[in-house]
């Protein structure tokens, strides 16, 4: 876990391979799928790991690839529409990742 960073957003991350391997791990556990899995990690590295439960994977369209694309996604400018959306509302706490806005989005949208 510790080569997986915790002060990266994962629109600049250059190399998902240490968060690849982390999760291999974890979802190798006997009874962890793939949500338990998700929330674990965006514990403890907000920033980074997105969850990835039914209704974000539904609002996303059920993707089959998920990191690579949306960090794609991220860097071709949803990173800065999120941070738009969030800025103008109090109730978002300051230090809020990206990633956990687009994460209430899609819940406040496909829940």
């Amino acid at each position: 876990m510790a080569r997986t960073p915790t002060n990266v957003d994962l629109v600049v991350m250059s190399d998902l391979s240490a968060c690849l391997e982390l999760w291999a791990s974890i979802r190798s556990l006997q009874g962890v799928g793939r949500t338990i899995t998700s929330k674990l990690l965006a514990r403890k590295r907000p920033r980074l790991i997105p969850v990835q439960d039914a209704v974000v994977m539904k609002g996303l369209g059920d993707p089959t690839e998920f990191w690579e694309p949306l960090r794609r996604r991220l860097q071709e400018g949803l990173h800065s529409q999120l941070v738009d959306v969030a800025a103008p509302v109090r109730e978002v706490p300051a230090g809020t990742s990206t990633i956990r806005v687009l994460d209430v989005l899609l819940w406040m949208e496909h829940h």
